[in-house]
């Protein structure tokens, strides 16, 4: 019966207006700005959502994501084997690598990078990214590189073009005095990934690499370990063999993913005022019907209907416009991401091709949020409005 009694009511209260109308008026408006500030907050969310992905796909999943490697110096395989590694969750490969800074100079041009040296036969995510040559042009004492198609531009060389690789930090004794470790490599291949990695890497074997940097035979400068989800990192890092450290990713582009929570987070908090502000004003909708329906909420204490019946009746009001204008608005932040792009070059606007990630976990959070915040902004005038007396009421009215 309470059941009945309360949709019976609520439905009433609802969809008829009061003497003045003023109250449905200031609900509406206050689910016309949770409409906007729902669907404000997909698209928002959506594009920073696909700014985060795409910094993933294009740098952290081509980039050394962990390397494991002593405190200085070279890596002996044979003193450290990757065995005694403890695997970590998502973890997919583990493989030798040997890097360091090195300075490219051509004929043309002079550029600084990260060089890579590689196993060919191993796991490599920059294998896939080949616009020219293959990796298995990379063999021991041939002394190729392959590089990036913005370090290729920046040097002005193309295939069959030699650079010289110097190795800054590594030096040889000659009969000027010690030298910088450099080495004259051909180009034989280009990869292009679609951001930094272009101008930032270049591969070369694993063998000479090592040559190039004076290890000993056979040494590497750490393992690396390949993630599935790179941004899935551990806040600690496992308990290494002694005289092994954890370098990741974050080392070199922690700020930049820092620097895009952080706008992601703000721009969220600023767009949930909007919401919060419709649910405030839901709130005041709801205590202006109170007052229109003293005269009403009195005889029906009088007819003997329970205080909690009436709390359930003006939250059920609130939160249905609440609601509606949640699901609405919902509704419309997807159509709007979705076509995104289109929409932009219909209008004209002076804006790039934007990453587009719509993910329902975070939908379904905010309507739940939504839902919450609007359950409690309501509570508070349903129990007013339950909390009168009726002979108060009746007198209010009259």
């Amino acid at each position: 019966m309470n059941r009945t009694l309360i949709t019976l009511l609520s439905g009433r209260y609802l969809y008829c207006r009061t003497a003045d109308g003023a109250g449905q008026r200031v609900a509406g408006l206050a689910a016309l700005g949770i409409l906007v500030g729902m669907a404000a907050l997909v698209v928002v969310l959506s594009v920073m959502n696909g700014f985060q992905q795409q910094l993933r796909r294009c740098i952290l999943q081509h980039v050394p994501q962990i390397i494991i490697a002593p405190v200085q110096g070279s890596l002996n395989p044979q003193q450290y084997p990757k065995t005694a590694l403890k695997p970590l969750p998502g973890q997919q490969a583990v493989v030798s690598l040997t890097t360091a800074e090195v300075v490219l100079q051509s004929d043309r041009g002079i550029s600084s990078a990260k060089l890579l040296g590689i196993d060919p036969q191993a796991p490599e995510p920059l294998a896939e990214q080949l616009l020219q040559g293959r990796l298995q042009v990379l063999q021991p004492q041939h002394w190729r590189v392959i590089l990036g198609v913005q370090l290729a531009r920046q040097l002005g060389v193309q295939l069959g073009d030699s650079v010289r690789l110097i190795a800054t930090q590594t030096r040889q004794f000659t009969p000027l005095g010690p030298w910088p470790s450099q080495r004259l490599f051909t180009v034989a291949g280009l990869f292009m990934v679609g951001s930094s990695v272009d101008s930032d890497y270049l591969l070369v074997h694993q063998q000479d690499a090592a040559r190039l940097l004076r290890y000993p035979n056979g040494h590497i400068s750490g393992w690396r370990l390949l993630l599935k989800d790179p941004l899935q990192l551990p806040n600690q890092p496992p308990n290494l063999p002694s005289g092994l450290v954890w370098r990741d990713w974050r080392q070199n582009y922690g700020m930049l993913f820092q620097a895009v929570n952080i706008e992601k987070r703000m721009m969220t908090l600023l767009l949930s005022l909007i919401i919060a502000i419709g649910c405030f004003n839901i709130l005041t909708a709801l205590s202006m019907q109170v007052l229109a329906r003293t005269r009403e909420i009195a005889i029906l204490q009088t007819l003997g209907v329970t205080r909690w019946t009436l709390v359930w009746v003006f939250m059920i009001q609130g939160a249905t416009r609440a609601l509606l204008g949640s699901f609405l608005g919902l509704g419309l932040g997807i159509g709007l991401a979705s076509y995104l792009n289109p929409i932009s070059e219909r209008l004209q606007l002076p804006l790039a091709a934007l990453p587009v990630e719509i993910q329902l976990r975070q939908l379904v959070f905010l309507l739940l949020a939504t839902f919450v915040v609007t359950l409690l902004a309501t509570f508070y005038p349903a129990w007013q409005a339950a909390g009168l007396e009726p002979i108060e009421g009746l007198q209010h009215a009259e």
